[in-house]
């Protein structure tokens, strides 16, 4: 392919080449966990040529076919999904309504993605009072809640919604949000507007994919691999660079093991 690719270990560069091809190079530590994804999954059309670069074709996104069949596969597959999951539904809304907490049993959150800003739902998981963060956290806590947008060992949330955490089953109301075009079953993570400041100048790029209920960040840790790490905006753009349907196949498989060991859950 001819492309010279610079071997570097603390950042991360996505560049666009006279050949057609993007050239990325990350820190050690994904270079890593993209050489045991690519032995475990296949290439997925990752070539990988030093212990900290990697090259693939340009964003296959910009194919209309991409784009047709995995929104087909989407609208399908939530639909279904939202029939078949209907029973789990009610025993979620149920167990919810029932609480110490009670109503609302959804909680809608505003994020910004592909098409603008949208309400994204799950299951409720903590308090009512929950922005009153003053209340529930130590100053230290808040800092690492406004600086990650998440909060290990959150005294804000409910005993279900612990569970429900746990589980991912908090995200299951999501299919509606899928259903509706505003996020895809794979996609970089659901983002507030704040968090766009995580990205820089990569905020454009991040927010030209839809955000998904599962993508590249949930199966390589999911909350530990933080923004304060950089290790987040890293895992995120890698996959927005990368994406294709081997790779969003490859994404919905790893994510099943990810769930039931709840790696990086909480």
């Amino acid at each position: 392919m001819g492309n010279q690719v610079e071997e570097r270990t603390d950042t991360y560069i996505m560049e666009q080449t006279t050949n057609g091809w993007v050239t990325g190079t990350a820190d050690s530590a994904i270079a890593e966990e993209t050489a045991a994804y690519i032995d475990m999954h296949g290439t997925a059309g990752i070539a990988v040529h030093s212990p900290a670069a990697v090259v693939c074709p340009t964003l296959p996104d910009r194919r209309l076919g991409y784009r047709f069949i995995k929104r087909t596969f989407d609208i399908l597959a939530s639909l279904i999904g939202l029939i078949v999951l209907s029973p789990l539904f009610l025993i979620i809304s149920a167990v919810i309504f029932f609480s110490e907490d009670g109503r609302p049993v959804f909680h809608r959150r505003r994020c910004v993605g592909k098409s603008g800003f949208y309400d994204m739902l799950k299951f409720r998981t903590m308090v009512m009072d929950a922005d009153n963060l003053s209340k529930y956290l130590t100053p230290d806590q808040i800092v690492e809640y406004r600086t990650n947008i998440k909060l290990k060992d959150d005294p804000r949330i409910t005993k279900i919604g612990r569970f429900l955490r746990k589980t991912s089953l908090d995200e299951l109301p999501q299919l509606l949000n899928i259903f509706r075009g505003e996020m895809s079953f794979v996609g970089p993570r659901p983002v507030v507007q704040e968090e766009l400041e995580q990205y820089g100048r990569d905020s454009e790029l991040l927010l030209s994919a839809k955000p998904g209920i599962t993508g590249y960040w949930q199966i390589h840790g999911r909350s530990d691999s933080t923004y304060e790490s950089g290790k987040r905006q890293q895992l995120e753009l890698y996959y927005v660079n990368h994406r294709s349907f081997r790779l969003d196949a490859a994404i919905l498989l790893c994510t099943i093991p990810a769930v039931l060991s709840s790696r990086g859950g909480y």
